[in-house]
């Protein structure tokens, strides 16, 4: 899981305390840019139980796409959000849980939009664990036109460009087709 946060800047910028953004005490991938005087931009990835917990402390405020977007530009206007970005671990246990190696996503190694290849690499192993679940082309057409987009392909460049909106629209499919999954293998095992 993705989310872009406003925190305070901890640490003293020494070797042994570091300036690093106030987590809530959890141990989360991030990157940062300072916006103003003790405070930051973050794009930090975990578990969904490690951003819950940083998102419900009062000292965090998590934010948009177009809220980040415009930081980001304020402060480096040849940038965008995925100059930001980092990658989601949870998107490598999924992958393990169903039997694929994470490091596919080295297959890519040109990014299709913009200037950095992860976004690019993370839609790979999307892709690959979608189609491992049965979630085609038609499906995320469907899924779609539910939500702000009119077909999949929308998400996928939506993903390319660093949106978290879009990457975390797909992995919540994801979820529900895997809760969904081991649920059934589990009552298969009982009976």
């Amino acid at each position: 899981m993705k989310v872009w946060i406003k925190t305070k800047i901890i640490g003293q910028g020494t070797d042994g305390d570091p300036k690093r953004p106030y987590l809530a005490g959890q141990r989360v991938t991030a990157s940062m840019i300072g916006i103003d005087m003790g405070a930051c931009l973050c794009r930090i990835a975990g578990t969904p139980e490690q951003i819950n917990t940083i998102l419900e402390d009062t000292e965090i405020t998590q934010l948009t796409d177009e809220e980040a977007r415009q930081i980001i530009k304020s402060k480096y206007p040849n940038s965008d959000l995925e100059n930001l970005d980092i990658a989601d671990p949870e998107i490598n246990e999924i992958a393990k849980l169903l039997g694929l190696d994470p490091e596919i996503r080295g297959d890519i190694q040109i990014p299709t939009r913009g200037k950095q290849v992860l976004q690019d690499q993370e839609n790979y192993l999307m892709a690959h664990i979608s189609e491992k679940l049965g979630l085609t082309k038609d499906f995320w057409d469907t899924e779609a036109k539910k939500s702000k987009w009119e077909k999949g392909i929308e998400i996928e460049h939506d993903i390319k460009e660093g949106k978290i909106e879009a990457h975390e629209f797909v992995l919540s499919r994801i979820r529900e087709k895997l809760k969904e999954k081991f649920s059934k293998q589990s009552i298969a095992l009982e009976a």
